[in-house]
């Protein structure tokens, strides 16, 4: 099984970095519609392929981007503490040093917002998803950078991956499945399940 969308000039981790960029977008708000129907019509259908899993695109995500913005607003853009749908990790909330702020930093990955947005998740801790994912797409693809920090890049992967897996399940046991977001959240938890094992499989090798 394959978790990669690689084009003829692209690497493996390059491939699985672009996709988890992806999400990382759809997780700090909604698309512009443009952006979203290409989304739809053609990424979103070949992750499935790529996951072995039927390619038909679900109702709930044959929507426009203002649907899907409405609902990203009600389910996501407003923080509430202990909220299920919750875009934090409230289970792992401290970091030993060095922290995932520290290494966002030397990533120059905008670790927090200076100010609300409308329309976007706004991060008041320091685990929002979005972020996670742009820091592991960042780290995939530092192929040639074996340690950052005093930690491998290894075992940072394995940090964020488990993070995002748990922020992930969590939000999926709580949203409707015949919603957007719904199966933009499961397809994204199947997504870093294979791409957590294919990476840790290479390195191995």
């Amino acid at each position: 099984m394959t978790t990669r969308l690689q084009s003829d000039n692209q690497s493996p981790y390059e491939a699985i970095s672009d996709i988890l960029w992806l999400w990382a977008a759809l997780f700090d708000g909604p698309p512009p519609e443009a952006v979203w129907s290409t989304i739809r019509e053609s990424v979103i259908p070949a992750i499935y392929q790529s996951l072995q899993q039927p390619a038909t695109l679900a109702e709930a995500l044959q929507v426009a981007s203002e649907t899907l913005a409405t609902e990203y607003e009600d389910l996501f853009c407003i923080p509430v503490p202990g909220s299920p749908f919750s875009l934090y990790d409230d289970e792992d909330m401290a970091d030993e040093p060095p922290s995932l702020r520290h290494l966002a930093a030397i990533l120059d990955i905008p670790w927090q917002k200076d100010a609300f947005v409308p329309g976007r998740a706004y991060p008041i801790s320091p685990d929002h998803l979005s972020v996670l994912f742009a820091l592991w797409a960042t780290l995939i693809g530092l192929e040639n950078v074996p340690e950052i920090l005093g930690k491998s890049r290894a075992d940072w992967m394995d940090v964020l991956a488990g993070k995002i897996e748990r922020i992930l399940r969590r939000i999926t046991q709580s949203l409707p499945e015949h919603s957007a977001y719904g199966q933009i959240t499961r397809l994204a938890l199947d997504y870093v399940r294979q791409a957590d094992a294919w990476i840790k499989e290479a390195n191995r090798h």
